[in-house]
């Protein structure tokens, strides 16, 4: 899916479950609609929960895998961490 909505990984999720026996959602890069919203933190809180109540109630296993910086940031990031050491 482009664009993470936690409505929609239920729906795909309960015939998967129900009929087909999966035992275990894994969700790749969890995230929010908009990273730059105030409330960011508030919303990936109030979907973490929703996927523990929802993998609680058909007692299946949620692994969330989520991305802490962008790939940008993080090479840009490493590219000062050894200029940083190159100089000493």
């Amino acid at each position: 899916m482009e664009d993470f909505n936690v409505d929609e990984v239920m729906r795909i999720c309960k015939p998967l479950i129900c009929h087909q026996g999966f035992t275990t959602i894994l969700i790749d890069t969890l995230k929010a609609q908009d990273s730059s919203a105030s409330n960011y933190v508030g919303a990936m809180t109030e979907a973490v929960k929703r996927l523990d109540a929802y993998g609680n109630k058909y007692q299946v296993k949620v692994i969330l895998t989520q991305q802490l910086t962008s790939a940008t940031e993080m090479q840009n990031a490493y590219e000062q961490f050894r200029e940083d050491q190159l100089s000493n």
